[in-house]
């Protein structure tokens, strides 16, 4: 006969496995809904709907991350923001998630292959800051043109004025 001690811990027993079996059906609940978004991501990027594609990415993204999952999720979410107007916001996007995809999932096959992508944005977004000084240089120079310009229209104008007074 059970004593009412061993009852208690069968019940426990019951109550904890319970708990157990419960987180894990969320967590595999969780994977399944993860992959079907992903499905329906990939195919929204075969049929040339980048927008929508990227829209059930970053939900995946913005999720408790899933191993070959999210990192696949990050990896398309990265090339898909390189596609992005501006330029400049695009590219942030594509290294933003690219990091991350390297410091959450350092072994996965998705962050392997962004290896050198990685490499070329890193260059790539070093270019565009030299590009946008060169640009604003460019443009102080062209303001600086401009007065200069002017300085001289008026240092001629007072040059004939100058040259009138003097003949006789």
């Amino acid at each position: 006969m059970l004593t009412q001690r061993t009852m208690k811990k069968i019940v426990l027993l019951i109550i904890c496995t319970t708990i157990i079996l419960g987180l894990n059906g969320c967590a595999v609940l969780n994977a399944i809904d993860q992959r079907s978004t992903l499905s329906s991501a990939t195919e929204m990027i075969k049929k040339g709907k980048d927008d929508a594609a990227i829209v059930l990415l970053e939900e995946i993204c913005s999720k408790k991350g899933v191993k070959d999952i999210t990192d696949e999720a990050m990896f398309k979410l990265g090339l898909l923001y390189l596609d992005h107007k501006p330029v400049g916001d695009g590219l942030t996007k594509a290294i933003n998630i690219i990091e991350r995809l390297h410091k959450e999932y350092p072994e996965s096959e998705w962050t392997i292959q962004t290896v050198p992508l990685f490499k070329f944005l890193k260059e790539a977004r070093a270019a565009r800051h030299k590009i946008d000084e060169l640009e604003e240089i460019n443009s102080s120079l062209s303001r600086e043109n401009k007065k200069l310009n002017l300085d001289i229209e008026k240092i001629k104008t007072l040059d004939l004025e100058l040259e009138e007074k003097q003949s006789p």
